[in-house]
């Protein structure tokens, strides 16, 4: 279920993969994307998910079920955490 994106080396998985190794319905994976916590690459109109990005729900994962979070607990944490600690951009961004 594993696909090479063109000319990279990261191997992707579509959602029904994700869902399944996460434990969840395909939907909570898309609701996870229209609340802004992932944003999985799209190819021919399919969700492509990465590693990172399956890494990545995991830990939104262990949030809810194992902290207690909400969703939109979830999404103000992150407005508090500089970007450049999520990923490489510039401090003044």
């Amino acid at each position: 279920m594993r696909d090479t994106p063109a000319g990279g080396q990261e191997p992707y998985m579509r959602i029904g993969a994700v869902a399944r190794l996460l434990g969840v319905h395909p939907r909570t994976l898309r609701l996870y994307e229209e609340r802004g916590l992932v944003l999985p690459e799209r190819v021919r109109g399919q969700r492509r998910y990465t590693s990172a990005d399956v890494r990545w729900l995991k830990c939104v994962r262990s949030l809810i079920h194992e902290r207690g979070y909400g969703i939109d607990a979830i999404i103000k944490l992150l407005d508090f955490t500089p970007c450049w600690e999520l990923k490489d951009c510039p401090e003044k961004v």
